[in-house]
Parts: structure tokens; sequence; C-alpha cells
């Protein structure tokens, strides 16, 4: 037995000797180290770049996207423009000074035709463009609060209902109404 370990190491001693062999055996290990490595490192790249390349896709979609919105908001810019209906429209929707006063009456005739009346209004000073000008009104009767809201927020100026109190006494409400109204700036 320990005749046929000395003789199997003789001739691996001999085999690692020979130059020829161990070429062979050095360039099979170095082109399974490229391969097993290279293909380990190289993974997590591609992964990378084609991200990238699905990122740039839609990316490009959303560009064309806006540029096409882009150019239909400067065709209405040109029409309202062209217009002078239309920029009347939007000034009386978004006046430039504050004409609370205005707002006032049209809110007074919106709500009376919804079964309410206007007690009380109080409005603050214009703030941020986005927030517009805070205001309350105070508001008694017996429609539908459905019907009111809406009668609010389609008067010719632009507002919001941001909230309201309602209590009932007698059969007759009262309501708190809390407005934006807008401004252009």
């Amino acid at each position: 037995m320990k005749k046929g370990i000395k003789q199997v190491e003789a001739d691996v001693t001999r085999r690692l000797r020979d130059a020829s062999f161990l070429l062979r055996i050095y360039s099979f290990w170095a082109v399974f180290a490229f391969i097993v490595f290279g293909l380990i490192g190289i993974y997590p790249q591609i992964k990378v770049l084609r991200d990238s390349i699905r990122t740039y896709n839609e990316m490009k979609e959303i560009n064309k996207s806006l540029f096409s919105k882009i150019n239909l908001i400067n065709q209405e810019a040109l029409k309202i423009e062209n217009s002078k209906d239309g920029v009347e429209k939007l000034n009386k929707a978004l006046p430039a000074d504050y004409e609370v006063q205005n707002y006032i009456v049209d809110l007074s005739f919106a709500v009376a035709k919804t079964g309410y009346g206007l007690e009380g209004f109080t409005a603050g000073t214009p703030t941020e463009a986005d927030k517009g000008v805070l205001a309350s009104a105070e508001l008694k009767g017996k429609g539908k609060v459905g019907e009111l809201i809406k009668a609010i927020e389609s008067l010719d100026r632009a507002a919001q209902v941001n909230g309201f109190k309602l209590s009932e006494q007698d059969n007759e409400r009262s309501i708190d109404c809390f407005l934006n109204l807008y401004i252009l700036e």
C-alpha cells in the first residue's frame, strides 16, 4: 500500500515539473477564474445598466408627454389672450384686486337661491396666491346644505369651501362656512 502511495506521489511530482502540462492547467484555471469572477462581477453592472435604460425610456416618454402638454397650454394661452371674452371671464373668476364687496353681493344672491340668508361675513387679508383670502360667512335658513355648497363654489369668482359648522335650532339651520377666495397675483 505504501509502495502505491509513493508511486502516485512520484507520478504527480513528475507531471507537475512538466512545463507544458502546467501551462494547460494554469490556462484552464485562469479561464475558469475569469468566467466565474467576471460573470459574478459583471452581473450587478448589467442589472444597473438595464434599470438605467428602462428609466431613460420612461423619462423620455414623460418628457414627450410634458412637451405636448406645454404646447397645448401655450395654444390655450394664445386663445385666451386673443379673446377679450376669455380675458374678461378670467378676470372675473380671479380678479387682480381684493374686491370682497363684489363677492359679498354675489354670495348673498347665490345663498338666497338655496334658501339661506347671509347674516355676516368676515374676510382676512390676501395671503399666499395658492391659499387665497381666508373668509367666513354666517348663514341661516332651511335649504339643503349640499346645494348651498354647490352654489358657493359655482360662483363666477373662484372660491373653495374648506369646511363648515352646522347647528340646528327651531327647524332653522345656522351655518358657519369657512372659505378661500382666490385672487390673481
